[in-house]
């Protein structure tokens, strides 16, 4: 799920991450692709090394964050999402269980305003900011850390916090940090692997706070060739 990081109220990191803690990951696992796909917690997959655990199902800590941001069951944070009714297979029945869930477990505080939109319209509007949050499938090329992170959270070129330019920008969550930029580029340099690992590893921080999206899970056992580094 890509999140909008200029519109509100996901221009709150604290709504983004009550979002990211109050996704029931096993109930869409199992409810919805009925075993087909393992919850994951983390942008890396676990086939990875590097990969940690980021994200955790935690609703008290959810409704926690969405209060101190303001909102209450008479005035919740209303969060329009985007979806293509092929996503996954069955978007709708991804999109009304995320939807229903999120309701009863956050006892009101946060909604999502549900809205499908065919995938070539979605994706040829996704970089413009139309959407606040997007629901979409992605596949990688390569198993490698880089595969699942600069796609994702790399910019190019920034305007007053918000990237204009790069990929972040391209998946519309437009979010932009340079600290994080610098440890993206410097992960893409590095051919050794235990540094691409150490440098992998501190993603972890930056994914857990700041939230421009986050996954909810993967498809079992797909094969994907690995990328060989020196070790």
């Amino acid at each position: 799920m890509s999140l909008n990081v200029t519109q509100p109220p996901l221009d709150d990191p604290r709504v983004r991450q009550a979002l990211a803690l109050a996704i029931d990951r096993e109930l869409v696992a199992d409810r919805v692709f009925m075993g087909q796909r393992t919850p994951l917690y983390s942008l890396l997959p676990t086939t990875l090394d590097q990969s940690r655990p980021v994200f955790h199902h935690d609703l008290d800590q959810a409704k926690q964050l969405l209060k101190e941001a303001g909102f209450k069951p008479d005035r919740p944070a209303l969060i329009s999402l985007w979806y293509s009714p092929r996503f996954g297979g069955n978007g709708d029945l991804i999109a009304t269980t995320l939807q229903a869930s999120l309701e009863r477990d956050l006892q009101g505080l946060l909604q999502l305003e549900l809205q499908p939109v065919e995938t070539t319209t979605a994706y040829a509007l996704i970089d413009q900011g139309v959407y606040p949050a997007f629901l979409f499938d992605w596949v990688p090329d390569i198993l490698d850390s880089d595969n699942f992170i600069h796609p994702f959270l790399s910019c190019d070129r920034a305007v007053a916090g918000k990237c204009i330019e790069g990929s972040s920008h391209f998946q519309g969550s437009f979010f932009f940090n340079q600290e994080l930029n610098n440890l993206i580029q410097q992960q893409r340099q590095t051919i050794k692997k235990e540094e691409r690992q150490k440098r992998s590893i501190g993603f972890k921080s930056y994914r857990r706070c700041m939230c421009p999206l986050f996954p909810s899970g993967k498809i079992r056992n797909m094969p994907l060739p690995r990328l060989t580094s020196r070790a």
